[in-house]
């Protein structure tokens, strides 16, 4: 199996054997939490008559300021849980980060508690900011609002939903806003989906985008309280032509050379902070900003098949833990 991407970055993909359940198969190690992909944005039309195929995941929309005249971090960990802040995290969930607004700014999928999680009208400090990306002429914000009385912010906010008005925040929760910025008419879906504790949950909208226009979307109405959520992309692969997962601005190729009829893929990212998988030796004590991400996949073909897959490491920029050993030490069995 050939694997390739657009802009040269390496990567590693697992390739699981034969008719493995994809939730089951990545259960290598189970000691400490791990982090999740985060919820799958997908924006699939036209902008006029432009193609418009957008994956982008929570855990790639940031809200750290990067342009070439400024750089404001806003990297953090989550607090540690207390009968104060109401949440459930333990130093083990300590991994920094700036993005996962939508899981409450927690990588690993615990409840950081509201004064931490609530990125607006929140005078508590530190609390996690927005999220924002711009993508193909789209700008993508992420949001935890509290529509209602939540722990910590004093007075009960106005109700927030989400545009359709189907989901709205109990007392808080995660939403994503599109803009659309491309200068034309927008015609597809828009969708937001995860996979978390409390089950698959989806939002969409399929009524398309006016130039300058926006739709909100949500998961839940406490999405901070289900165990961060996770979302594969399903490629249905043969030997005559290539697969295609889009990550944000990355796109990975996939090339089988023996796949059998009605072969599928789920490829998985996962950030990992850089270090348990080999890629630096200290990371505590570095001063670049950039991880592993931790490509997944499983298929129904035979051992031999899955074998053949080529296994690499790309990095992205994703702010890195203060201490490796909690974020997700090495397996038996990983390969490396």
């Amino acid at each position: 199996m050939e694997v390739k991407n657009s802009r040269g970055i390496a990567m590693k993909l697992i390739c699981c054997t034969a008719l493995v359940v994809f939730g089951q198969a990545i259960a290598f190690c189970q000691a400490l939490p791990k982090p999740t992909s985060g919820a799958l944005l997908s924006i699939d039309g036209t902008a006029g008559s432009t193609p418009v195929h957008i994956k982008l995941y929570d855990s790639q929309i940031h809200s750290s300021t990067n342009t070439s005249s400024m750089q404001v971090g806003t990297a953090q960990v989550v607090p540690v849980a207390t009968v104060a802040n109401g949440g459930n995290c333990t130093s083990n969930d300590q991994v920094a980060t700036d993005a996962y607004v939508l899981q409450g700014g927690a990588p690993t999928g615990c409840d950081p508690g509201d004064p931490f999680e609530i990125t607006d009208n929140n005078p508590n400090s530190p609390h996690q900011a927005f999220g924002h990306a711009d993508l193909s002429g789209f700008h993508i914000e992420t949001h935890y609002l509290c529509g209602g009385s939540c722990t910590g912010i004093g007075t009960a906010q106005p109700q927030v939903c989400n545009t359709s008005g189907s989901i709205c925040a109990a007392p808080d929760t995660g939403f994503l806003t599109v803009t659309n910025n491309t200068g034309s008419t927008f015609t597809g879906t828009i969708s937001l989906t995860g996979t978390s504790g409390c089950g698959a949950a989806s939002d969409s909208s399929n009524a398309g985008l006016a130039n300058l226009g926006s739709v909100t979307l949500a998961l839940g109405t406490e999405s901070s309280n289900c165990g961060g959520y996770n979302q594969a992309q399903t490629l249905a692969i043969t030997n005559t032509a290539t697969s295609v997962a889009k990550f944000g601005k990355d796109d990975y190729q996939i090339t089988p050379s023996t796949a059998n009829t009605g072969d599928t893929l789920d490829v998985l990212p996962v950030p990992v902070p850089a270090g348990p998988t080999g890629t630096e030796t200290n990371p505590a004590t570095s001063s670049q900003p950039s991880t592993e991400h931790q490509f997944r996949a499983c298929s129904s073909t035979t051992r031999s098949s899955a074998s053949k897959c080529m296994r690499r490491t790309r990095s992205q920029l994703w702010p890195k833990a203060t201490n490796c050993a909690r974020c997700w030490p090495r397996c038996a069995g990983l390969p490396s």
